[in-house]
């Protein structure tokens, strides 16, 4: 009996250990992600007063960079997006990502939300805004940010966590597929 408690005892912390490391992962990507929303170069280019058209294309440039470093500081690839719904524009580390007000508004979430409709998959969004509350609609939005951390990922992540253990991990939430890995 001594023996089985151990290996459970054993399990547990281990994976006590991997869902530590998987939240300061997710709390990284959101200390890289979030002051995008006050970024000088997204600043200037949300107010563009009196830019020439090859300043607003350098700026436009330089955030993309800067949202693409962001969405691989989590060991994952996710995309990153900043929306300008007053200009009905965005910039996205994803270079397929069109704006798309419909979709913007369908998925708005100040807190982490599921979602099975992503551009290249499944996944959870969050969506980051200046004034801290929800707004009534995109009309009193300035700038917001939108993180898509896809669940493919979390399945590579499942999957390197079995390669080196012989548990079987999985996450899962009420009303949603399970995510797990694929072996």
């Amino acid at each position: 009996m001594s023996y089985r408690r151990n290996l459970s005892k054993g399990s547990l912390n281990r994976m006590e250990l991997f869902v530590v490391q998987l939240d300061a992962s997710i709390e990284k990507f959101d200390l890289v992600s979030a002051p995008m929303l006050v970024d000088t170069n997204v600043l200037e280019y949300l107010y563009n007063l009196e830019m020439s058209d090859y300043s607003l294309i350098k700026t436009r440039l330089l955030i993309q960079e800067k949202l693409s470093l962001a969405s691989v500081s989590g060991n994952r690839r996710n995309d990153v997006s900043v929306y300008f719904p007053q200009h009905d524009e965005s910039i996205s580390s994803s270079p397929t990502y069109e704006y798309d007000l419909e979709e913007f508004e369908r998925r708005f979430s100040l807190g982490w939300g599921y979602s099975e409709d992503l551009e290249i998959g499944s996944g959870f969004t969050r969506t980051y805004v200046t004034t801290g509350y929800k707004p009534a609609g995109s009309d009193d939005l300035d700038v917001a940010e939108r993180i898509n951390l896809y669940k493919w990922s979390f399945e590579n992540l499942l999957d390197t966590y079995k390669s080196n253990h012989s548990d079987n991990p999985f996450f899962y939430k009420k009303g949603h597929a399970v995510i797990a890995s694929r072996s």
